[in-house]
């Protein structure tokens, strides 16, 4: 097996002084091999990925370097050849950095006596071959490989001598742990015996964290603690002073001086405020949206129990009419307003704080289509309800559903009268209600807070499942079944996705073009771009992309064993191959330099640059 003639295409000095250049190193992502037979007396420089006919591609596995040349190690397998396969062309493709947009092939080799991969019968033939080429000039270029390659045991040893020095596995930490502790250690497992006295600097704990006591903590001269405490006699009189009649404690007491005199009842009294004063001086602005409600009368309404906030002097404009909780608005001429005011008149005297948020929200509906406004306006000492806070409308389906629907309103420090209404409008604000419109509203809440009060989600009879309009809907799979679309042998798998799921989404496709069935899973980002992964019957995993450039057809996944049997057989092949190679040297140059050289010495890889 000879690859005498090893060479840096054009491509690769190009490629080599970019690197160069843009301070990036050069990746080698595969090692290229094809049966098309180059004649060695071309201008080999030139070939490119074109040239590298019914070619198979494997991953760059290692590289090596000093300052003029560069080494490349890859795993061939002969793992799905149908016939003998004669390796006369290898070449390396390679990057730039991350442009992996731009893969060119940088050096080629041809053989003169090239390895033969046999068919693949079920015996695995593999083949290590370390490819070995010139710079041509001296470079500070880093040659790396894709971080998709295998790592050998070599690697992996390197590794652990660099970084861990001598290190112990984990299987002989016991035995060295037995055999080199003392024989009087403690251990947390077992029972140990102090021979001599040990010192807590920090004291001592038990398990529950509690502190041990040692001598001196404790009085041990008899069942007296230390200190001033009080002794079985004392703890009876205690009690016995306490329930007496005549001496006992009063219902009231004061906390500062209790351990110095009892107070009266009416002294306590004077001196510590009610509950009433205690909810007097709450600040509502920190109360939680389920306190009080400030609007009475919401369970039973009727005309001389309407629904109004404390002293709010309430109104409506509109026939009104009660049922249960319901609150019945109904227009009695063309284009009247069409209200229910909770409040109208003074803030003096009623909860209303100003300056303090409030959410107004109640539960309204309309068989008429109106729009539902809650309206907010107020009186100051220079304008005449000629201020209105913004109106938060709410436009109804006509129908018996009932909708949620609030506002928040903050009247400023100076308010002197307000109102608060619910109101019905025909189309938008500006346009009142026809004659016989109709509004329902019940449950009206007025709370401190921003949030509304009672908001919980609809009972299921309430929630409409068919407008689906605005839902984001994608089907992964076809009723019934575990795929959407499946290919045959008229569309294969890549004209499937670009003609008809070329859109964002995931879908499940089964690939039955060729000679295996895959099940796939495939990804698609709606811009010529597919990302698949698919596992066949008998388990064994594929993955697949697809670009506007390139598809990488289905690429089986190594298994375990497999990854660790090639690495094992690989490295045996290398040391096999350093030993049969020895100390070896490199020498570039011209061909007439190469001439020149009377006596070519065996352990020296000549490189002729022109």
């Amino acid at each position: 097996m000879e690859y005498k003639v090893k060479t840096l295409t054009k491509d690769g000095a190009t490629m080599f002084a970019q690197a160069d250049a843009q301070k990036q190193p050069v990746i080698i992502d595969k090692m290229v091999i094809s049966d098309n037979k180059v004649d060695p007396n071309s201008d080999l420089t030139g070939l490119t990925i074109d040239d590298f006919t019914n070619n198979h591609e494997f991953d760059a596995n290692n590289t090596t370097q000093n300052d003029t040349s560069f080494t490349v190690v890859a795993v061939m397998t002969n793992k799905g050849f149908t016939a003998d396969y004669n390796v006369n062309l290898i070449g390396l493709l390679a990057h730039i950095g991350t442009d992996t947009a731009n893969e060119k092939i940088i050096a080629i080799a041809t053989g003169d006596d090239p390895f033969t991969l046999p068919q693949d019968t079920g015996t695995p033939v593999q083949l290590v071959p370390a490819f070995t080429t010139g710079f041509g000039t001296a470079t500070s270029v880093t040659v790396t490989v894709s971080n998709e390659a295998y790592v050998l045991k070599s690697d992996l040893d390197n590794i652990f001598k660099v970084n861990l020095g001598s290190y112990t596995p984990t299987s002989e930490l016991t035995d060295y742990i037995s055999s080199n502790l003392p024989a009087d250690v403690a251990k947390t497992d077992s029972e140990n015996t102090f021979t001599k006295e040990q010192t807590f600097s920090a004291g001592a704990v038990n398990g529950a964290g509690k502190k041990a006591l040692f001598d001196g903590d404790v009085d041990l001269s008899g069942t007296q603690p230390k200190g001033d405490y009080a002794n079985n006699a004392d703890l009876t009189a205690l009690k016995n002073a306490v329930n007496s009649t005549s001496t006992g404690l009063p219902s009231k007491m004061a906390t500062d001086d209790a351990d110095k005199k009892y107070e009266t009842s009416a002294h306590a009294s004077s001196t510590y405020e009610t509950q009433a004063d205690a909810n007097n001086k709450v600040d509502k602005t920190t109360d939680l949206i389920a306190g009080d409600n400030l609007i009475l009368n919401t369970e039973h309404p009727s005309d001389n129990n309407l629904p109004q906030i404390s002293n709010g002097h309430p109104s409506a404009h509109g026939m009104r009419t009660f049922e249960g909780n319901i609150v019945t608005l109904i227009a009695q001429n063309d284009n009247e307003e069409l209200y229910h005011r909770f409040i109208y008149g003074s803030v003096a005297g009623t909860p209303i704080i100003p300056g303090k948020p409030y959410v107004i929200a109640m539960f309204v509906r309309s068989d008429s289509g109106l729009v539902a406004g809650i309206r907010c306006d107020y009186k100051t000492p220079t304008n005449d309800y000629k201020c209105s806070l913004p109106i938060k409308s709410f436009p109804l389906k006509s129908g018996t559903e009932w909708q949620l629907i609030w506002n928040t309103v903050t009247f400023p420090l100076d308010v002197t009268e307000c109102f608060i209404s619910i109101q019905g409008y025909k189309g938008n604000l500006n346009t009142m209600p026809p004659k016989g419109a109709k509004l329902q509203f019940m449950n009206p809440t007025i709370c401190s807070g921003t949030v509304p009060k009672g908001y919980v989600p609809a009972s299921a009879d309430k929630v409409n499942v068919t407008d689906t309009d605005n839902w984001q809907k994608q089907a992964i799979f076809n009723p019934g079944s575990y795929t959407i679309d499946t290919t045959n042998t008229n569309i294969d798998f890549p004209t499937l996705l670009r003609t008809k799921y070329n859109k964002p989404g995931i879908f499940s496709i089964r690939d039955q073009a060729k000679d295996i069935t895959i099940n796939s899973v495939v990804i698609s980002e709606g811009i010529g771009y597919w990302y698949a992964t698919g596992v066949i019957p008998d388990g064994v995993t594929f993955c697949r992309s697809i670009t506007p450039q390139k598809d990488s057809g289905w690429v089986r996944v190594a298994q375990q064993q497999e990854v660790q049997t090639a690495i094992n057989q690989a490295h045996t092949d290398m040391e096999a191959e350093f030993v049969k190679r020895g100390n070896r040297t490199f020498w570039s140059g011209t061909q007439a330099q190469y001439d020149a050289i009377k006596t070519k010495d065996p352990h020296t890889e000549y490189e002729i640059t022109g």
